[in-house]
This record gives structure tokens, sequence and C-alpha cells, in this order.
């Protein structure tokens, strides 16, 4: 509304993968699906940059409108958190030095709220796991059958992380046993199940050499 830019993106740093993560605003995602793109001079620029920065391509026509882009970072703690894009089409700057600063404004306490966000949600985050550690050391201390503490070990672990089956496997010698199981409903059918520790590639490392 500030630029009246007639397509905006929202792109999203992916540091795993030194890519971007593309959210696209206007013109509508038919597919909603995110796209990765690698960076190029130009965005990386932007990125690093403190202050907005417009991009003019001139056509090859003199009389057709030009095609200008703004680019501005919004960051927080000293690092970008998203790079915002906005395009437009006319023959005279549409993104004169009011609108930048306004723009940049806007985004600098877009930077600071996701901050607050995301150290608000850390702290919810680390409260509901030293609860449900909590939780887990009293099933732990409390006299229960071992398949209902098992049972109950998954329900307090799938508070804290998230998956659609689990099992807990008890080791004898050599020998690995499936003793509990959440989740899809085949999943409990291989409780009682067992097999040598050589027969499964995943559990070997796991028990020898802590992976």
């Amino acid at each position: 509304q500030i630029t009246a830019a007639r397509e905006c993106r929202l792109l999203i740093p992916e540091e795993r993968m030194g890519a971007l993560i593309l959210r696209d605003d206007y013109p509508a995602s038919e597919n909603n699906e995110d796209t990765l793109i690698i960076p190029n001079e130009d965005q990386q620029q932007a990125l690093a940059a403190k202050e907005a920065i417009v991009i003019r391509s001139t056509e090859k026509d003199p009389e057709e409108p030009s095609s200008w882009m703004m680019r501005v970072a919004i960051r927080g703690q000293g690092q970008a958190l998203a790079l915002v894009e906005l395009r437009n089409r006319s023959k005279a700057n549409p993104f004169p030095e009011q609108t930048r600063i306004l723009t940049q404004t806007l985004l600098e306490h877009a930077g600071i709220a996701l901050t607050e966000i995301e150290l608000i949600e850390q702290e919810r985050l680390l409260r509901h796991q030293a609860e449900t550690l909590r939780d887990a050391a009293q099933i732990l201390n409390t006299p229960n059958q071992l398949d209902t503490i098992l049972d109950l070990i998954l329900t307090q672990l799938k508070r804290i992380v998230a998956f659609d089956h689990a099992t807990v496997m008890l080791i004898h010698d050599d020998i690995i046993r499936i003793e509990a199981a959440q989740g899809l409903p085949e999943i409990r059918d291989f409780t009682g199940h067992q097999f040598t520790v050589e027969e499964n590639r995943v559990v070997h490392p796991c028990i020898y050499n802590h992976q």
C-alpha cells in the first residue's frame, strides 16, 4: 500500500542450503508451495545493505516504461531475517526517497516484532521442554509396569518431538526387542518383534558409535 508496487516478493534466507525461500504475495501462487532459489549478486548485496536499494531496468524502446525494483532487507539482531522485493513499471522512479524511507521504517518495526516473537517462542519452547522432562522424570520414578512406563515415555516425547510413529526397543545382549509403539495403527503390530543388532543398520551405529 505504501509503494503501490505491482509485485511483491518475500524471500527468507535458508542458511543450510545457501538459498532463499520464495514466498509470493502478488501475484498469488497457484500451488502455494515454497520455491528455493539461489540468490544473485544483487540480492546478496541487498541482504547485506542497511538501506533500500532501487534498480532500474531500461527497456529497448525508450517510449516503454522501465522496470523498477526496490529491495529492502528485514533485519533483526544484526542479521537479515528476510528480503522484500517490490517491483513496478513506470517511466519515472516509482520509489522516491520518501517512499523508501517509509518502507524502511515499516520493515524495521517488522524486524523488531519478528525478533520479539522468536524470543518469546524460544522461551515458550524451553519452558515446554523443561516441563516435559520434569513429567518424564516423575514417570520414571513412579512404580509401574514396564509397558506402561515405555508408553508414557513415548507420550511425553511426542510433546516435544513431532512424529507419526515411534517405537522403544530394549537390548538384551545382541538381541533387540520392540517393547512399545505409538502412532500409525499398524505400527503396534510390530510390538514383540525382535532381531539382532547387526540386522539393523540404523540401530547398530546408535548403540556402538553413539550416533
